[in-house]
């Protein structure tokens, strides 16, 4: 229980092992397979062995992540910067829907199912409000990353089904959009991958 590390971690097990065709949201499970980072995610790959303990058991609380109340420092990538969010990593996390968490990026939406959201307003260019300043933008880039995460469908195909939105019923149209400046009127909850390409 170190609030500084993660409490989960991540199985890739995209093939039956051992008879085990499925499992279900509160098996409890006993497994081997080789610990290793891929992506920078740390995860456990190459299961031999896995077996389902008990089924139907409560799972466990989803870790609050408020970005307003949190100071969670940012974590420099290839890509550029992204909220330092590892202590998190493979567990349930809940965003509450009074978060003030606002869509800030539908640019891969349609194609691979993510959606950008910022906590606070939807940002806006360093130079509408700024002189120009490398150190300052710099220090702007870090502003931003430091209350942002992108919401993944866990899907890897590319153009998926739009249905697991909800509001969407699998149209996106004029109609029935998702939008920057949208807010979520309810809780987020899901598992928070933490790896970069």
């Amino acid at each position: 229980n170190d609030p500084r590390s993660s409490e989960g971690i991540f199985v890739y097990y995209p093939v039956p092992v051992d008879g085990v065709n499925a499992l279900n949201e509160g098996d409890k499970v006993l497994l081997t397979g080789k610990v290793a980072e891929y992506y920078s995610q740390t995860q456990i790959s190459n299961v031999i062995m896995i077996h389902v303990i008990s089924s139907n058991n409560p799972l466990p609380t989803p870790a609050a992540i408020d970005f307003q109340r949190g100071n969670y420092g940012v974590f420099s990538t290839p890509g550029g910067y992204v909220a330092d969010l590892e202590r998190f990593e493979g567990m349930s996390v809940r965003f509450e829907s009074n978060s003030d968490m606002v869509v800030n990026e539908i640019y891969n939406f349609v194609r691979f199912g993510e959606l950008v959201l910022t906590s606070g307003m939807v940002p806006i260019q360093f130079s509408q409000s700024n002189f120009p300043s490398k150190s300052g933008y710099d220090f702007y880039l870090r502003s931003i990353a430091s209350r942002q995460v992108t919401l993944d469908d866990g899907s890897t195909t590319q153009n998926p089904d739009l249905s697991k939105y909800p509001g969407l019923d699998g149209i996106f149209d004029t109609e029935n959009a998702i939008r920057i400046g949208d807010r979520p009127d309810s809780d987020l909850i899901g598992c928070l991958g933490y790896s970069f390409s």
